[in-house]
């Protein structure tokens, strides 16, 4: 885990952009399987320099707002970004979550597509953009006292994507998102949180916390994740 510093929230976006570049240029010749979070995680990545041909390139969400109006929905985020027309564009492809009238059949249908994506392309790679919450979240996966229910939902599962209820842990409560056991599948990702109120939950990241408690801990499980913070 690599920790970026910066003075300015502004300096930290350009530098993260250029590293997204950066990653999907490397891995151009592989098929990419390029995951986004919602929120101030897509903030920057309108400045992200695509290669011409993106063909190999495959989009997807890894958490997304279950049961609300469609402008309240990560993908509404991700879709008005010039980076993901642009991408479409080149050739890119969308691995898309379907609202089914229930949230566990609707995480189900997109753990399938993730998984069969995944399946079919043997040599691909898995790059994720991250925030992490006031609160230690990442992605959907929100603190939980609940350890037993915590880990159901979200460790050793099998399952890359859960449907959950956090309940008053976030005004959305109903969440398709990413598991532990996906976000351990990532080579590199990039994590954003340049602001200031994030440095406290931040420093955190060097202490052993339960996951449970941190959700965030699972960036040093990742085999190359680089942090972009501001300064103190």
């Amino acid at each position: 885990m690599k920790e970026n510093i910066f003075k300015t929230e502004e300096d930290a976006r350009r530098s993260a952009t250029i590293s997204i570049g950066d990653l999907i240029e490397t891995h151009r010749s592989k098929p990419v399987l390029l995951f986004l979070s919602g929120g101030s995680a897509l903030s920057f990545i309108d400045g992200v320099q695509l290669p011409e041909d993106c063909g190999n390139l495959t989009l997807a969400l890894l958490d997304e707002r279950y049961d609300v109006d469609k402008e309240n929905k990560n993908f509404s985020g991700l879709s008005g970004t010039s980076f993901f027309k642009m991408a479409l564009d080149r050739g890119a492809n969308y691995i898309e979550i379907e609202d089914k009238q229930d949230l566990l059949e609707t995480a189900h249908l997109y753990d399938e597509k993730i998984k069969k994506w995944i399946e079919q392309n043997k040599d691909s790679v898995l790059l994720a953009v991250l925030g992490i919450g006031s609160d230690g979240h990442t992605a959907g996966i929100f603190p939980d006292d609940d350890l037993e229910r915590f880990n159901l939902n979200f460790n050793d599962t099998g399952h890359f994507i859960a449907g959950v209820d956090v309940g008053d842990r976030n005004q959305f409560r109903f969440r398709i998102t990413a598991t532990f056991t996906l976000l351990k599948q990532v080579s590199s990702a990039i994590v954003f949180a340049a602001s200031e109120n994030k440095n406290k939950i931040l420093d955190n990241l060097k202490e052993e916390i339960p996951l449970h408690k941190f959700p965030a801990q699972v960036v040093k499980e990742i085999k190359s994740a680089e942090i972009f913070r501001l300064s103190r």
